[in-house]
């Protein structure tokens, strides 16, 4: 970071830009304060159904960063390098601008935790001129590997296809998983996000943060969890089986 603040989300206008659904046009600000710390605000806090902001995998509103925590915005994920000072439980010193520049060698970057393999199609990379560089941690894929069944619920009996990479699961059809079914209680945008990794798995389920609860197998969902074929998943009264094809 070379300036002072940085908006992170999907519009071609932010500092740093993820082109991930799952992400809102100007997700958060990341800002560091004059004595030398840094803090992520979630910018989407204060909307009915706010986009979830995790560091080190607790919903927070603002945070303050360290060296080495690991920050979700959506269903990306990214580990924040800071000046070695702001490692958890130390207090970075204050040092002017100028300073700063001549001091550090590596200014502070943000590092993605997993990378896209090189022949996803749809990886995405973007770079920008505060010297930060990421990279969208989960490609999507037109090839169906899994399907979910409303097994209870509105829509009973109903089928959609999961696939490769982020599948969001709300009441809007923008979503992946459109559970468009009239259900209330589902919220209307990422109320949870399915992640499959594989043609096999492993897959995981991502707390979206809403108001009504996630639950996977009988227990509620916090933060996330692994998912296998077979497990069932409840989102607001609407219950899934996630099941192989």
């Amino acid at each position: 970071m070379r300036s002072a603040r940085l908006v992170i989300g999907r519009h071609s206008d932010d500092d740093l830009r993820i082109g991930d659904v799952t992400v809102s046009r100007h997700h958060a600000l990341l800002s560091r304060g004059a004595d030398g710390t840094f803090e992520i605000l979630n910018q989407t806090a204060d909307r009915p159904e706010p986009n979830q902001l995790l560091v080190n995998g607790i919903h927070r509103a603002r945070a303050t960063l360290a060296d080495g925590d690991i920050v979700t915005v959506g269903a990306v994920s990214f580990r924040f390098r800071g000046p070695s000072g702001s490692r958890r439980g130390v207090t970075p010193p204050h040092r002017p601008e100028q300073a700063m520049a001549e001091d550090d060698d590596i200014p502070p970057t943000t590092q993605i935790v997993r990378h896209l393999r090189k022949d996803d199609a749809a990886a995405e990379t973007e770079t920008d001129t505060d010297d930060v560089a990421t990279q969208v941690v989960f490609a999507r894929s037109e090839r169906p590997i899994a399907r979910v069944v409303v097994m209870g619920g509105h829509g009973a009996g109903q089928v959609r296809l999961v696939y490769r990479g982020t599948n969001a699961i709300g009441r809007e059809r923008a979503n992946r998983i459109a559970l468009d079914f009239g259900d209330p209680t589902v919220s209307r945008r990422d109320h949870a996000i399915l992640v499959a990794d594989g043609p096999n798995g492993p897959f995981r389920l991502i707390d979206g943060g809403k108001v009504n609860p996630v639950v996977v197998n009988g227990r509620l969902l916090r933060g996330e969890a692994e998912l296998k074929i077979g497990d069932t998943i409840e989102v607001g009264t609407t219950t899934l089986l996630l099941q192989g094809i």
